[in-house]
């Protein structure tokens, strides 16, 4: 992948990586309405889970998600379809619910807002499978042994022509756009 960022271009790799897991390993498809570009003491509520997690860069956002800052601070991408797409910064006891077409302020207020040039997340899957969750500080694991690793390419590999070339296609667009401007993270 062409650019200089590599922030940007592990959370687009994680992106794709998601996309790939659910169309070749199951799982209902979702549109995300955001991720998550930086945390600092922040959680993340999910839709119909009163327990909140801390919130960590890479979180995808879904309809129906809270945003706490929690004394601290949170900057993410809202990116509904067919809206315009936005960066904000949180911090306090700033709160927003993320909706499928706005973003709902509860309490505090969005600071450093930054119209988005681009702003592109694939569908996923909401259910992330329990290996992969982030429980609190933990992750759980499988204790008959270590999983099979696999890569991004070789996941890519395992794609029908068609789906290996739309994905090719979306991200030579991501690197364009990072090397447009390496240091703007919502690039």
């Amino acid at each position: 992948m062409a650019g200089k960022n590599p922030f940007v271009r592990a959370v687009s790799c994680l992106l794709w990586s998601g996309l790939l897991t659910a169309r070749l390993g199951a799982g209902q498809l979702e549109q995300p309405v955001g991720l998550v570009l930086a945390s600092q003491g922040a959680a993340l509520h999910r839709s119909g889970d009163a327990s909140g997690l801390g919130a960590k860069v890479g979180d995808i956002l879904f309809a129906g998600d809270s945003l706490q800052a929690n004394g601290g601070t949170a900057t993410f991408q809202f990116c509904p379809q067919g809206s315009s797409h936005t960066s904000h910064t949180i911090s306090g006891e700033a709160e927003v619910t993320f909706d499928k077409d706005a973003l709902r302020v509860d309490a505090g207020s969005l600071q450093d807002t930054k119209q988005l040039s681009i702003c592109s997340l694939p569908p996923v899957a909401r259910g992330v499978p329990a290996s992969q969750q982030h429980n609190g500080g933990s992750t759980a694991r499988d204790l008959a042994g270590p999983a099979t690793q696999t890569t991004f390419e070789s996941r890519l590999q395992k794609l029908p022509a068609g789906q290996r070339s739309a994905v090719q296609s979306e991200l030579a667009a991501i690197d364009r756009a990072i090397a447009k401007d390496a240091e703007n993270l919502s690039a």
